[in-house]
């Protein structure tokens, strides 16, 4: 068996024994592994480069770029939109009869994620939609220009054999002053590669731009996250990737990766790398060694604008099934930087022994505040998975000590978890999160968190449209309203639509009669996932209450099971279909309701 290296020092972390009488707050130990050297040229040049960007000087700060890539030498990746097919939106979506409730699409959604801009307040939502085993997925963009009671889909982008990672997209809004922009950081498969694309579409549809990674034999990309610095910047803002870089000749070597966007108004976008270390080729951290198939490598990345306009660069990675480094997957791992990651970057630490985590997500508010936000979902115990927090009041400090607690502690095992900061504001984040309460249902909450005080929980979604358990968690953002500003996206169950709720300061869902008032026609959904094995969901809406029956035939067309065979009341409704004791082989599914009816055809591959 080949010994795994790390090349950076850690604690490593024996696991404990869980009981519920751990199940309380704590503060963390953080210890600083690796210190970056300066370079009195890159200080300089960065000094000047920000001054540069706070003046809004174009011409300076143009200037100092070019010098910082001269003592950089980074990589760059030109735009290219030849690889997607691209189409307008004239899709138009209201609230319906639920207040603070908006169905975007009712689609099957597999991603979700939703972003504001911060000065004339438009919504930008980015939904990954699924297509089918034989139509590629979607992924649509959308904006609101009236807090989140409606929206126009701007964009559909795809090609042929496009399939979006689950919950593989990550929306960030811009403001320019005079205009607002979407990027959209996107995970997926293409032509059987694992690739990573950045998309940016102006508020009026045009200014399309598309910058990609895309995958080989030899390298896989997962993981794409993005932020920007926009809530210090306007005319001269940055927008920075993260992502994780899988390099399979030979086995798994595992790593993360920085690039950054210094000119995001261009006509046509480019990215440069960030520092990749000599040993690795890594921006922060590596394996280096073969890592096991079910080992997860995850990055997380923010920008903090601290008092005195310090700017700095951070993310956070949990790294999963490598036992013996990265404190066996209970650990998180930052990394920092105050050179736009041009160096290399800070590495430090934070402890919380024995008890696993995942889906690390960081957030800040972005402008003279040096408060940071971790979020992930933290192992308790026998399948018991809690939304965890980690909050410091000042991360720009040289090892930063974090606050740590559960947002909830409700039995609900959660299937996911997000947070985002308020821009501009004096340490104030918003979480959303999906608590499993069934096998095709989930409560989608929001809890707010103010300077150090949480407040209370709020189900985002009405009690007979559950929240997704697989793809499309919950994502949490900002309207532009005094007050109840909460914003959160979140797809339905088994990622049948997607919604938008606003408002989280008590009960959300003051409306009355049907809350589940998106069906505006009979359909029936093409099953997911499809192919199957041994279980598959089958979506289907009604705009009125009507009977309806579901059945399942074989090839040669004999019944082989009735889902369903009852009154049901007007909405999306959702059933799943088990057949573990069938053979492989193509099935199809059929739905008779009032005057409509439709079949689809399926595989259960075993």
């Amino acid at each position: 068996m080949k010994k795994i290296i790390f090349t950076m020092f850690l604690i490593l972390i024996s696991q404990s024994v869980f009981s519920q009488q751990n199940k309380t707050p704590g503060i963390t130990h953080t210890e600083v592994t690796s210190s970056s050297v300066p370079d009195a040229r890159i200080t300089e040049v960065v000094k000047n480069l920000n001054d540069a960007r706070l003046a809004n000087d174009l011409v300076s700060t143009k200037y100092w770029q070019e010098k910082l890539n001269q003592l950089t030498s980074p990589q760059k990746i030109q735009s290219s939109n030849d690889a997607f097919n691209f189409s307008r939106g004239s899709e138009n979506y209201n609230p319906g009869e639920v207040l603070n409730l908006t169905r975007i699409t009712s689609s099957t959604v597999i991603a979700n994620s939703i972003s504001r801009e911060r000065i004339n307040g438009i919504i930008f939502a980015a939904i990954g939609v699924y297509g089918g085993p034989t139509t590629p997925d979607t992924l649509k963009i959308y904006k609101s220009t009236n807090n989140g009671l409606t929206f126009y889909l701007m964009y559909g982008i795809s090609q042929s054999e496009l399939k979006i990672d689950y919950n593989g997209v990550d929306a960030e809004a811009v403001s320019k002053g005079d205009s607002a922009y979407a990027f959209v950081a996107m995970s997926y498969t293409l032509s059987g590669y694992k690739s990573i694309s950045v998309i940016r579409i102006r508020e009026d549809g045009d200014m399309v731009s598309i910058l990609s990674a895309a995958g080989s034999p030899t390298y896989v990309y997962s993981n794409a996250r993005i932020t920007s610095d926009n809530a210090v910047f306007s005319t001269s803002t940055y927008i920075y990737l993260s992502l994780t870089l899988d390099s399979v000749a030979g086995g798994r070597n595992l790593k993360s990766k920085l690039y950054y966007i210094p000119d995001i108004y261009a006509s046509s976008i480019s990215a440069l790398s960030g520092y990749q270390s000599n040993a690795g080729g890594q921006y922060g951290y590596y394996v280096a060694g073969i890592s096991p198939d079910s080992a997860k490598f995850e990055t997380d990345i923010a920008c903090v604008n601290g008092v005195g306009n310090i700017n700095l660069l951070y993310t956070v990675t949990v790294v999963r099934g490598i036992p013996g480094l990265f404190g066996s997957g209970t650990s998180l791992h930052f990394t920092r930087s105050d050179t736009y990651g041009t160096t290399a970057p800070t590495l430090f630490n934070t402890t919380d022994p024995g008890f696993l985590k995942e889906s690390p997500r960081i957030a800040s508010t972005g402008y003279q505040n040096n408060s940071a936000m971790v979020t992930v979902r933290r192992l308790y115990g026998g399948g018991d998975w809690d939304p965890y927090y980690f909050y410091t009041s000042n991360i720009t400090g040289g090892a930063p000590i974090f606050d740590a607690n559960y947002i909830d502690e409700f039995s609900d095992t959660t299937t996911g978890i997000s947070v985002a900061g308020r821009p501009r504001s004096n340490g104030s984040y918003l979480f959303a999160y999906n608590n499993r309460r069934g096998e095709n249902f989930s409560a989608v909450n929001s809890r707010t968190f103010n300077a150090g005080v949480m407040g209370s929980t709020v189900q985002m979604n009405p009690t007979n449209v559950g929240g997704t358990n697989y793809y499309g968690y919950a994502s949490p953002s900002f309207r532009n309203v005094n007050g109840d500003s909460c914003l959160v996206i979140w797809s339905g169950p088994a990622g049948n639509g997607s919604y938008v709720t606003g408002g989280c300061s008590g009960t959300v869902f003051t409306g009355t009669g049907n809350s589940n008032s998106a069906a505006d026609n009979f359909h029936l959904s093409q099953n997911y996932p499809n192919p199957f094995n041994p279980s598959t969901i089958i979506n289907y809406s009604l705009p009125v209450q009507s009977n309806v029956s579901i059945k399942i035939f074989d090839v040669l067309g004999k019944e082989i099971n009735s889902l369903i065979n009852e009154v049901q009341t007007a909405g999306i409704h959702s059933v799943e279909f088990n057949c573990i004791n069938l053979p492989s082989g193509v099935y199809y599914y059929r739905i008779e309701a009032g005057d409509f009816a439709d079949t689809k055809k399926m595989l259960l591959v075993k």
